[in-house]
């Protein structure tokens, strides 16, 4: 066999390195098949965005959109949901689904996502490749199941409301009854509560059936875009990128829109600043006043989902109780069912999938405790009736 050169060696070496070294970028990071487009001539905003990545939250982990490959693929839950989670977790879903049509929704994740180099990107907002053009919508199936609400909201709002909707469990479902995605109208009665579960149970949409109380549950997403819709700080004119993506100042000293949007504006600075604008006619000075305000209404709004997630607790064990002993009809315990169903649903619509009670109260505060007391006004009748 042929000797090799202590020189060929070394060649062999930083070679394999090298590959190493982007392997592991790439399974760790966002590979930058788009980012590369637009970093240099927005650098600013790239260097926001990727910063995010490093940044822990309150509850110690990292929930931003720089690490959604990381979360996607450490995730059992959107493992086991399979290709259809990557909808809204990619803006190469479109070509993915230009690939395979609506058999997508019946892939496993491992099938196609040696295919996606690009998780969140610059293009899942801006359609044209070109960020001055200005964010939007664009994503399959959302810009198909809510085309006329779209056109009638700020495409700013619409672009994180592809992601941040009531409607991203409806196409598997769909699928599974061989039905087509075309066939689906999530929004045909309203965006409010009550109008999607009225869809919802229609087209069979539900998240799992309780088989304890012989019931099934909805689960209807996020609706982030449905609870600030109609909320005071949308009827202000404010946006999502209003709080989350506040001006910063360059090194130049110009300024521009940070792009960590995943990042809570209770920690940034120049967001509390802007909320000043509004909030100083209620007395708050600072920004460390106004996160304290923010704070106690969290505060406020996650003890009264307690109160509703413990009374959802006594009303189950009651149906449970109650069907064991034989001591009340099953007219009677039909309707707790019913309404331990309806109360959940309330319940956990207005959380909208936040990562801790009460986080989400600067969305649409009003909207979320009208739900909370809908709920818990509920839960008071049917207990009452089983005791």
């Amino acid at each position: 066999m042929k000797k090799v050169s202590i020189k060929t060696w070394i060649v062999i070496c930083m070679i394999v390195s090298m590959v190493v070294l982007v392997g592991c970028s790439l399974g760790r990071n966002e590979a930058p098949r788009y980012f590369g487009e637009f970093k240099d001539l927005y650098p600013n905003q790239y260097a926001s965005f990727i910063s995010g990545g490093t940044v822990k939250d309150a509850d110690g982990q990292i929930h931003s959109h720089a690490a959604t490959r990381f979360h996607t693929e450490s995730s059992p839950v959107l493992q086991d949901i399979g290709a259809p989670c990557l909808s809204c977790k990619t803006g190469e879903f479109n070509t993915l689904f230009e690939r395979y049509g609506e058999d997508i929704y019946n892939m496993g994740y491992s099938e196609i996502s040696g295919e996606v180099v690009d998780f969140f990107s610059c293009r899942t907002c801006h359609a044209t490749g070109v960020p001055a053009d200005g964010a939007g919508a664009v994503l399959e199936p959302f810009v198909r199941f809510a085309s006329d609400y779209i056109a009638n909201i700020d495409p700013k709002i619409a672009a994180c409301g592809q992601c941040h909707n009531a409607t991203c469990d409806w196409p598997r479902y769909l699928i599974s009854k061989d039905m087509t995605l075309d066939e689906a109208a999530p929004y045909r009665y309203g965006t409010d509560a009550d109008s999607l579960r009225r869809a919802a149970e229609e087209d069979g949409i539900y998240i799992r059936y309780d088989k304890e109380l012989l019931t099934p549950l909805f689960y209807l997403g996020h609706p982030d875009i449905e609870l600030f819709m109609g909320s005071k700080h949308q009827q202000l004119g404010l946006s999502c990128v209003s709080c989350h993506m506040p001006y910063e100042d360059a090194s130049d000293g110009s300024t521009f829109r940070s792009h960590n949007s995943s990042g809570s504006p209770i920690y940034n600075e120049n967001a509390m600043s802007f909320c000043l604008t509004c909030h100083k006619a209620q007395g708050i000075a600072t920004t460390v006043e106004m996160r304290n305000f923010i704070w106690q209404k969290q505060k406020e709004m996650a003890d009264r989902e307690k109160e509703c997630e413990e009374k959802l607790a006594t009303l189950r064990a009651l149906i449970i109780a109650r069907t064991n002993d034989g001591t009340v009809s099953e007219a009677v315990l039909a309707q707790a069912r019913e309404s331990y169903q309806t109360a959940n649903y309330y319940c956990v619509f207005q959380h909208a999938g936040g990562r801790s009670p009460g986080v989400k109260a600067a969305h649409s505060a009003d909207v979320m405790r009208a739900y909370l007391k809908q709920s818990i006004d509920i839960l008071d009748q049917a207990i009452a009736a089983l005791r």
